[in-house]
């Protein structure tokens, strides 16, 4: 038996199978800390209206919005030390944290500013934000937007990313590494 501890297993949520900025920021922050040695399996809440990543992200509910989503993603959930729930599209009832004893940390991260990204419900999104461990976003001005938008949240963390191509973000896979490792411990 191996003295080495076990890797941080992170699961991420994606909205749908939607080729959009924040789904692709997902997939590149998969890549990231896969390679820095993190167990990171992505999953799509629904198959999208136009797709381009069904072959890369299962879809694990007919709907965003469904009781098969919501049950499907409490179960994905048990593997995983920390959550991602990625964009405005993953912030449905169907991600809320399950209350169970040892649910996992969960962190949200946003991508684009709430115009770019249409924000969810009022409700469900302050519902969702304030149970976070963390909530993330892409830069301080995102950042900003959100916390107007949801009333001030209580603290929004900045970790950089470009989105300036849309089709080739670039997350910082390190400092995400160190926060997901963190908030997991």
């Amino acid at each position: 038996m191996s003295d080495r501890p076990r890797p941080t297993r992170v699961l991420q949520f994606i909205g749908d199978t939607d080729v959009v900025a924040p789904h692709l920021a997902a997939m590149a922050l998969h890549r990231a800390l896969a390679v820095r040695g993190l167990e990171v399996r992505t999953l799509a809440l629904a198959p999208g209206a136009h797709g381009g990543l069904e072959q890369d992200v299962p879809a694990i509910a007919p709907g965003r919005r469904s009781f098969a989503a919501r049950g499907a993603a409490r179960i994905e959930s048990k593997w995983a030390d920390v959550v991602v729930v990625h964009g405005s599209r993953a912030l449905t009832i169907a991600t809320l944290r399950p209350r169970w004893a040892s649910s996992p940390a969960r962190v949200i991260a946003l991508w684009q500013s709430p115009d770019q990204d249409v924000a969810p419900g009022r409700s469900v999104g302050r519902r969702l934000l304030a149970d976070a461990d963390r909530v993330v976003a892409a830069n301080p001005a995102v950042a900003e937007q959100w916390s107007v938008l949801f009333g001030g949240l209580a603290r929004i963390d900045v970790v950089r990313a470009d989105l300036e191509d849309a089709r080739r973000p670039i997350v910082d896979g390190e400092a995400w590494s160190d926060l997901l490792v963190g908030t997991a411990q």
